[in-house]
C-alpha cells in the first residue's frame, strides 16, 4: 500500500471515529452526570416541600390577623366601601342615559359590534377587512368610556365614595403589614425560613457539581476520542507496513 493511500484510509478512520465515537452514556445510572442530575432533581423536590410548607405557615399567621376583632371590623368596612363606591359609578353612568352623545357613542359601538359579527360569518371576508373592523370597533368601544369616564369622574357622589373606599383600604393594608412582626414570634414560620434558605442553597450546590460532572465528562469523552483516533491511525499505518 502506498503512502498516499495510506494516508487517506488514516484520514478516513479519523473522520468516523471522530463522527461516530462511542461515548460514556450519561444516562446511565452509575455514570456521574446521572447521579449529579438526580441530586439536583431531588434538591428541588426538597425545596418545593419547603416552600409550600412555608406558604402553609404564612396562611396561618394571616388567618390569625384576619380573626382578630380590628381586622374583621376594617374589612366589612372596605366591603360596605367598595360596595357604595360601584353603586356610585353605577349611578354616574345610568345618568347618561337621556345624553345625545352617549346615546349617538352606544349606537356607533353597536353598529360597529354587528358589522364586526357579520364579517366573522363570511367566508370571503379578507384579513384586511376582518382587522379594520375589530379596529373600528375598538374606536367606538372607547369613545363610549371616554363619556362614562368623564361623568364618573365629575360626579361629587364618586368621588366622596373612592375617598372612602381609600381609607378604608389604606386601613386594610395596615392590619396586613402587620404580618412579619406576628412572622417574628412564631417559631414555625421561621424554621420554615430556614429549611427554604437551606434547600435553596442545597440546590444551588447540586446544580453547580451537575454543571462540573458534565464539565467532567466532556473532556474524558473527548481524551477518549483522541486517544482511540491515534491508535487506529497507528495500527492502520502498522498493517500498511508504514513506520
Amino acid at each position: 500500500m502506498n503512502a498516499n493511500r495510506a494516508a487517506g484510509l488514516i484520514a478516513v478512520v479519523v473522520f468516523v471515529m471522530a463522527t461516530g465515537v462511542a461515548t460514556v452514556h450519561a444516562g446511565s445510572p452509575t455514570g456521574p452526570v446521572y447521579q449529579a442530575q438526580k441530586r439536583v432533581t431531588d434538591a428541588e423536590s426538597q425545596l418545593r416541600k419547603a416552600k409550600a410548607a412555608l406558604r402553609r405557615s404564612g396562611d396561618k399567621i394571616r388567618g390569625q390577623i384576619e380573626a382578630t376583632p380590628e381586622y374583621k371590623q376594617a374589612a366589612a368596612a372596605a366591603r360596605t366601601a367598595q360596595g357604595k363606591y360601584n353603586n356610585a359609578v353605577k349611578a354616574a353612568k345610568e345618568s347618561l342615559a337621556q345624553a345625545p352623545e352617549y346615546q349617538q357613542a352606544l349606537h356607533e359601538r353597536d353598529q360597529r359590534q354587528n358589522e364586526r359579527d357579520a364579517l366573522r360569518g363570511r367566508t370571503d371576508a379578507t384579513p384586511e377587512q376582518r382587522t379594520r373592523a375589530a379596529v373600528e370597533l375598538l374606536k367606538a368601544q372607547q369613545g363610549v368610556a371616554r363619556i362614562e369616564q368623564k361623568a364618573i369622574d365629575s360626579d361629587p357622589a364618586v368621588t366622596q365614595a373612592a375617598e372612602d373606599l381609600a381609607q378604608a383600604n389604606a386601613k386594610l393594608a395596615e392590619l396586613q403589614s402587620t404580618f412579619p412582626q406576628y412572622a417574628l414570634k412564631d417559631p414555625a414560620y421561621r424554621s420554615a425560613q430556614q429549611q427554604v434558605a437551606q434547600a435553596t442553597s442545597a440546590v444551588n450546590e447540586a446544580q453547580k457539581q451537575l454543571q462540573q460532572a458534565r464539565q467532567q465528562q466532556a473532556e474524558a469523552e473527548r481524551q477518549k476520542s483522541e486517544q482511540e483516533i491515534r491508535n487506529a491511525g497507528s495500527t492502520l499505518m502498522r498493517n500498511s507496513g508504514i513506520r
